[in-house]
């Protein structure tokens, strides 16, 4: 299984521009997406945005 994985990247050759972007996308995303919950944590309350 490392075999066929380890050939399959070798194919695919670096990263292009955009699937750089894609990733800074994505991470971007996640990051926007956690935020509010790590400040929960620290301020021991509840976002506005998790009030019901």
């Amino acid at each position: 299984m490392n075999e066929y994985v380890r050939l399959e990247r070798e194919q695919l050759g670096p990263m292009g521009r955009g699937g750089r972007n894609t990733l800074i996308a994505f991470a971007v995303a996640v990051a926007l997406w956690v935020t509010p919950g790590v400040i929960a944590l620290f301020t021991g309350g509840e976002g506005s945005s998790t009030r019901t």
